[in-house]
């Protein structure tokens, strides 16, 4: 399970550059199309080092200048802030994708 909130303002994982910070306080900025080895939802990668992509939503001008990658066994550890597999700590970059 892939934290689809990690490159969210206001969650402590990531930092976005928005045009108006009135507007970011109101408007959704998500992680969209999570894949991993270029699958979105993959019962099994061969890869014992995917690649891990999402594309950034939010509104015009939103930028990625920073992404933590948190991954967990179940969705229920993911939802309780605990990342049991892997945690890439906070990266700055504004790559979409990793390896």
């Amino acid at each position: 399970m892939i934290d689809r909130r990690t490159p969210l303002a206001g969650m402590g994982a990531g930092a976005l550059a928005v045009p108006d910070a009135r507007a970011a306080a109101t408007t959704r900025v998500e992680a969209a199309e999570l894949r991993a080895g270029g699958l979105s939802d993959p019962l099994g990668i061969d890869d014992a080092h995917p690649t891990l992509s999402w594309q950034l939503r939010g509104p015009d001008g939103t930028m990625q200048r920073a992404y933590r990658l948190r991954v967990a066994g179940d969705p229920a550890t993911l939802g309780a802030g605990t990342a049991d597999l892997w945690n890439s700590g906070r990266v700055e970059s504004a790559d979409t994708a990793v390896r």
